[in-house]
Order: structure tokens, then C-alpha cells, then sequence
């Protein structure tokens, strides 16, 4: 009666960094009634594959092969949100059955999305400048990072004050962990913006927003002041 087992473990409970690695014991035991002449354990999945006695080694009835292996998590991995590994054992044509097992490892995925938005320029007098006629043109700079842990898909950001945004890279993005895209914007004051007629505390205010398929919205908001002059002149001629 040749029959072989093999039972496959993990050492984590998941994992949530590109570089973490999962280590796996894999037993393979002959657990019929003959001697079988060449035991073989095969993971493609991971690497490092050592055993004890070596592959290819002859199991005499309660024998078994113990072996180690390991895979280094990529960002793929973490995408896929698990990492599943088989692992199997057989010994050619000498009568016992291939058997596998196998093991899957979760994935702790932690999708987020920053956004910063910053005032580069207020007509031509730098960052900080104020606003005080019609015309003042205001340039912004936004930036929106992926800080999490996986990738996000169909980046995109939106500033209805500012309308078509220049984005590098181009909007819709894809995003890898640390990865931006960077958008640039400018909005010219109106006469109702120097006169408040926006009302609130006067400043010309402005929110942008950036979402992706795995995050919720993330908004940043810039407020540039306006300087009002209220002057009325009067000259009386004969």
C-alpha cells in the first residue's frame, strides 16, 4: 500500500510590506507500507527549497522528508491582497500518488491618498502675495500621494475654482506606494472678488480633491487674501 502525505505551514498571519518574507516547513511523510525508492517535494511558488534527507531520497515506511522554503513579498502581492503557495510530493513511478497541500497568507492592505495643495504664485509677487485688483491671477500646485501600503488606480484631482488642471503623470493615474501626481492650476480675480461678493471672510477660497478607486476623497483647501481699497475721489471745476 506506497501512499505518501505532505502537510505545508506558514510562519506569519499576513503580511503588509514589500521585502517581508514568508517562510514555510513542509513535512512529506511515507505513510503506507513500503519502502519508496525516490521521495521528491516540488514548491515553484516559493524559493530556498531544502529538505532533510535531500530530495530524492528513500523513505522507509513513518520516514518523511522535512523541508524549508520562502517567498519575499512584491508589490504584486500585496495588490492581490493573499499569497497563495502549494506544495506537493511524489515519488516518480514507484506506485504512491502525488499529494499536495497547500497554504494561503493574507494580505494587510492599508490604501491611502494625501493631498497637499499650495500657493505658487500670487501675479507675479511670489507665494505669499495678496490679491487687489480684477485681473490678479493666483497659480496653485497640487500634489496627491499614494501613502499607503497599495496600489491605486484611476487617480484623478479636481479643483472646480481652477477647472483643467495640468498633471504629471496624466490624469487618470496609476499610483505605487510613495508614487504623486502633481497638478498645477491658476485662477484670475474678478471685480466680485475684490468687491466680497463671495462673501464668508472675503479671501478668495479653494478646495481641491483627489480619489482613486481604493480610497475615499482626501480635499485641501488654500485661502489667498484680498486687499480691498475703498476710495471715493471728487473734483469740482467751474
Amino acid at each position: 500500500n506506497p501512499h505518501l502525505s505532505i502537510t505545508k505551514d506558514d510562519d506569519v498571519d499576513s503580511y503588509d510590506s514589500v521585502g517581508d518574507v514568508i517562510s514555510y516547513s513542509i513535512v512529506a511523510t511515507n505513510d503506507g507500507n513500503t519502502t519508496l525508492a525516490s521521495v521528491t517535494v516540488t514548491d515553484p511558488n516559493a524559493s530556498g527549497l531544502t529538505c532533510t534527507p535531500a530530495n530524492g531520497s528513500s523513505l522507509a515506511p513513518g520516514e518523511s522528508l522535512n523541508c524549508t522554503a520562502s517567498h519575499t513579498i512584491t508589490q504584486a502581492d500585496i495588490d492581490a491582497g493573499s499569497y497563495f503557495n502549494a506544495a506537493c510530493v511524489d515519488d516518480g513511478e514507484e506506485g504512491a500518488e502525488a499529494a499536495c497541500d497547500d497554504v494561503t497568507t493574507p494580505a494587510d492592505q492599508n490604501p491611502a491618498l494625501a493631498i497637499d495643495k499650495t500657493v505658487t504664485d500670487v501675479d507675479g509677487g511670489g507665494s505669499g502675495g495678496s490679491v487687489d485688483e480684477a485681473g490678479d491671477v493666483i497659480t496653485y500646485q497640487i500634489v496627491a500621494t499614494n501613502t499607503g501600503n497599495v496600489t491605486l488606480h484611476n487617480v484623478t484631482v479636481i479643483d472646480p475654482l481652477l477647472g483643467t488642471l495640468s498633471c504629471t503623470p496624466t490624469q487618470p493615474a496609476t499610483l505605487s506606494p510613495g508614487a504623486s501626481i502633481t497638478c498645477t492650476g491658476s485662477y484670475t480675480a474678478t471685480q466680485a472678488d475684490i468687491n466680497g461678493n463671495g462673501g464668508g471672510d472675503g479671501d478668495i477660497d479653494n478646495t481641491a480633491t483627489a480619489d482613486s478607486n481604493e480610497t475615499a476623497p482626501s480635499s485641501d483647501s488654500e485661502d489667498v487674501p484680498v486687499v480691498r481699497a475703498p476710495s471715493l475721489a471728487v473734483d469740482k471745476i467751474v
